[in-house]
């Protein structure tokens, strides 16, 4: 495995591509560190990510307790004013302030919305291998 620890944002930064996808939030930070970057939720790609508490763990309840907390509706529009994470939490949405909702792309809108798909689940590790082999180039 081809490994890369540079982002869609940095090769923009070093102008070796003019275009990539990242991660809103690694735009946002570079964005307030003064870096001229922008982004579009146009055709964005979202996808999931998930928590888990680990079969045997000597700390269950307090793991369990910990994601009960980061999953409130307050808890996670605090994570998207902060770092322009999108909510998990249901009602959280209308809890994110105006200027942190400019880091959000509208899940609702079809038009600007590209899911997660069978294509990317079929062909990510090549496509990532490839991308990241060009890189090294």
């Amino acid at each position: 495995m081809v490994r890369c620890n540079r982002s869609g944002g940095s090769l923009i930064q070093t102008n070796e591509v003019d275009y990539t996808f990242t991660y809103a939030n690694r735009v946002k930070a570079a964005k307030e560190a003064g870096i001229s970057i922008d982004i579009s939720f146009d055709q964005t790609l979202n996808v999931q990510q998930y928590f888990c508490v680990l079969r045997g763990s000597p700390r269950k309840e307090a793991a369990m307790r910990f994601l009960e907390f980061v999953t409130r509706p307050d808890r996670q529009a605090l994570l998207a004013n902060k770092l322009g994470a999108t909510p998990v939490a249901k009602d959280a949405e209308q809890k994110v302030d105006a200027v942190a909702r400019r880091w959000l792309p509208d899940l609702n809108n079809p038009k600007n919305v590209f899911r997660n798909d069978a294509y990317w689940a079929d062909h990510y590790v090549e496509l990532n291998k490839r991308f990241k082999e060009w890189i090294l180039a």
